[in-house]
């Protein structure tokens, strides 16, 4: 297409048959197919441009190996439910890596349950269970669309997907006991309904939707009315006009003949007709110009650094994602020569929070020291927005160890800020610069009145390796607040001190819920002291195969000998195909050998 004094637009259409027209409602024998256009040429099914026709672009997968945590940002369902993060593998009875639970008594309680040789696509699977009577279930649920998931994944990367409006009817039966959804997840956090990425659920932000042509209905011709014939239009003579004589041909070498003397004639003029005006005509509205930037601060000369900033927000400006991503995407290509230019653009508030996040993922890419005072100024500065705010102290651990030295005081000075986002995301953040001087520091924010701060101060704390932690994670094993506990025993896991063995095995002895069991499980076998083997083996034997299935990826990681006659006779009584797989898997890790089939 070209329109709107030139503008060019390629638009892209799916594949059509005639099966896919119907007939528009103004024009009898005609058949149709309407398709409604996004500004970056892709087609949609439906209005709102949710129910994605073709895409200029395939949507790349979100990949996924392992996940650190995983929190609904939008906690408003009407019905308890699960949210899991799975590959593009699934399995009968569900191997999520991890999930949460949406209620209002342990709200974002993450359980870290597996993860992959390889990375895979990534599935979001919403689901949920109701052993009395499960169509129950499906009848009250109502997630509103646009709910935001969070991810904390492959060494802290973090990624927000975006889901539709989901109710029980969308619901269909994905293992015994179990309904849910399962949704893909492309790499920009958009959902899709079908693997191949073209069917979209949600995306963030929605397109501008394109308005609905109206139909053009004729005017009805009254009864016996006739076309009247068009009279001819004819020029007047005016009275007493003369027609010229010709002028007489000259032959090439005669001597010319004399033109004859023509009187001249002045004709009276005839008075011109009276002329009907025509319909006032609507002026064209005057159209914005395109390219009109509003003036900003140039940042400081680089190759191509001002030029790509200043492209940047004439893209974001006229609503192009594909070419305000790409932009960014190309500031990543020139490395250091870059950070002024990603300065400029992550501290201008003008930008929507998904770009600036995408910005601060390519500043921690490069990893340019000279960026982390920027990086500073934005986490400092409290007119700002608050989840941009922590996103700039993320950052500053994602550009690792090399340059906690400039980092710290600034994240240490925040562990005081008013916002909890910047708080409890710093205290994560020095926990991954593994600066233990900040150890006692920590410890003290486990304290804080924020249950956000304390959970991702837990998880800091196990990212520190620091020994003097131990203790006070241990004391909150005992804590009433499940969200504390399971993140205890996961960071207790991390730091692999045999001094948390006694107390995670008093968890496998007290607690009956299945998050903390398998949690603490998994902690017994990173640690890989022996004396969780008796109490790991007794899972194994007993009637609960989930939990079997969970000590037998324990005891395989102790690598214990004696577990494995004790596992290749649960494999033998288990019914569930996927706990037989896995237990199998352990039974391999430990016997170096595949598992006999009869």
């Amino acid at each position: 297409m070209t329109f709107d004094s030139g503008q060019k637009k390629i638009v892209y259409f799916p594949h059509i048959t005639e099966d896919d027209l119907v007939a528009p409602p103004w024009e009898e024998g005609w058949f149709w197919f309407p398709l409604y256009v996004a500004t970056d040429g892709s087609t949609y099914y439906d209005q709102a441009l949710t129910q994605l026709a073709w895409s200029p672009d395939s949507a790349e997968p979100l990949l996924i190996q392992d996940m650190e945590n995983m929190e609904i940002l939008d906690l408003s369902a009407t019905e308890d439910c699960s949210w899991n993060i799975s590959g593009d593998e699934i399995p009968d009875a569900g191997n999520p890596l991890g999930l949460v639970w949406d209620n209002l008594t342990t709200p974002n309680l993450y359980e870290d349950i597996a993860s992959y040789e390889t990375a895979r696509p990534t599935q979001l699977i919403v689901a949920g269970d109701d052993d009395s009577n499960p169509e129950g279930w499906k009848d009250h649920l109502d997630i509103p669309a646009g709910y935001r998931v969070e991810l904390t994944f492959d060494s802290g990367q973090t990624k927000i997907v975006y889901s539709p409006h989901i109710t029980g009817d969308d619901l269909s039966h994905l293992w015994e006991g179990i309904y849910g959804l399962s949704l893909y997840v492309a790499s920009d956090g958009s959902t899709y309904y079908d693997e191949a990425l073209t069917q979209l659920a949600w995306s963030p932000p929605l397109p501008t939707p394109t308005p609905t042509p109206k139909p053009i209905t004729p005017t009805p011709t009254p009864e016996g009315y006739k076309t009247p014939t068009p009279t001819p239009s004819v020029t007047p003579t005016p009275e007493g006009y003369k027609t010229p004589t010709p002028r007489p041909t000259i032959t090439p070498g005669a001597t010319p003949t004399a033109m004859p003397t023509i009187t001249p004639v002045v004709p009276t003029p005839t008075a011109m007709p009276t002329i009907t005006p025509g319909p006032t005509l609507t002026p064209r509205p005057t159209l914005t110009p395109r390219q009109t930037i509003p003036p900003r601060p140039k940042p400081t000369p680089t190759p191509d650094g001002p030029g790509l900033v200043y492209h940047l927000h004439l893209a974001y400006d006229n609503e192009d994602k594909p070419w305000t991503i790409t932009i960014i995407l190309d500031l990543a290509d020139l490395g250091y020569d870059a950070t002024p230019a990603l300065c400029a653009a992550f501290q201008d508030k003008s930008l929507d929070w998904f770009l600036r996040k995408l910005i601060a993922e390519v500043i921690a890419e490069i990893a340019d020291p000279a960026i982390v005072p920027c990086l500073v100024e934005v986490m400092e500065d409290t007119t700002d927005d608050d989840y941009i705010r922590a996103e700039a102290a993320w950052t500053l651990a994602m550009m690792g160890v090399g340059n906690a030295g400039s980092a710290s005081p600034s994240l240490i000075k925040a562990l005081d800020d008013e916002s909890e986002e910047v708080r409890s995301t710093a205290s994560q953040a020095l926990g991954a610069f593994g600066n233990k001087e900040v150890t006692p520091l920590l410890i003290e924010k486990l304290n804080d009145e924020s249950h956000l701060v304390r959970v991702r101060t837990i998880i800091g704390l196990g990212l520190m390796g620091d020994s003097r932690a131990v203790e006070p994670l241990i004391k909150l094993l005992d804590d009433e607040d499940e969200a504390l506990v399971s993140n205890a025993i996961t960071s207790l896991g991390r730091l692999g001190d045999p001094e948390a063995v006694a107390p995670l095995l008093k968890v496998l002895e007290t607690k009956k819920r299945h998050l903390p069991l398998t949690l603490a499980m998994r902690a017994l076998g990173k640690i890989g002291d022996v004396r969780a083997v008796e109490p790991l083996l007794s899972f194994v034997k007993g009637k609960d195969e989930y939990l079997a299935m969970r000590a037998g990826e324990g005891l395989a990681r102790i690598g214990q000998q004696t577990a494995i006659s004790p596992l290749k006779e649960a494999i033998g009584k288990v019914k569930d195909e996927f706990v037989k797989k896995k237990l199998k898997e352990s039974y391999q890790t430990l016997s170096g050998e595949e598992y006999p089939e009869e």
